[in-house]
């Protein structure tokens, strides 16, 4: 999925058990992204609740980050067992 810098994304976060049910982690999960050159934007920031194991974290694209790849990582634990998503986005400049 591609984003226009400058936006703001909204990185969302689903935690479930393992009976596959919508469960809140120990803590809310934390998100960090590295742009398309490997430097760290966003460095383990918790992410706002929106109901039982759903939240989400709005991130603005700063115009003079680097276009490109960009990774993201949200991590969690349930019951000290931790859980760990990563992803990517396409962040573009159009005129």
């Amino acid at each position: 999925m591609s984003f226009e810098a400058g936006t703001t994304v909204r990185f969302k976060v689903e935690a479930k058990g393992f009976t596959g049910e919508y469960e809140d982690p120990d803590e809310p999960p934390l998100i960090s992204i590295w742009d398309a050159s490997g430097v760290k934007r966003v460095d383990s920031t918790p992410s706002a609740k929106d109901a039982t194991g759903r939240y989400h974290l709005d991130v603005t694209l700063d115009e003079n980050w680097t276009r490109g790849l960009w990774i993201y990582e949200c991590r969690a634990t349930i019951a000290g067992k931790p859980l760990v998503k990563r992803g990517s986005i396409k962040v573009v400049k159009t005129q």
